[in-house]
């Protein structure tokens, strides 16, 4: 039983994983359009490593830095 629940744990999804990494921080829209193209259809899933999250806030702090 026990042995059975670990299959299950550990199968292999199927789908090709695609790692996007973003430095310096990615949008809202950005992330968006990653929702977009992994909902598409073509059975890719995502997985977006980033430094962090920027908004206009951000993005305007670091012009006048």
């Amino acid at each position: 039983m026990v042995l059975a629940a670990l299959r299950e744990r550990t199968e292999f999804h199927t789908e090709p994983l695609v790692l996007v990494v973003v430095l310096g921080g990615v949008t809202s829209a950005e992330l968006a359009a990653i929702r977009y193209l992994q909902q598409a259809g073509d059975r890719r899933r995502f997985l977006v490593l980033t430094t962090g999250m920027i908004n206009g806030t951000t993005l305007i702090e670091s012009i006048i830095k």
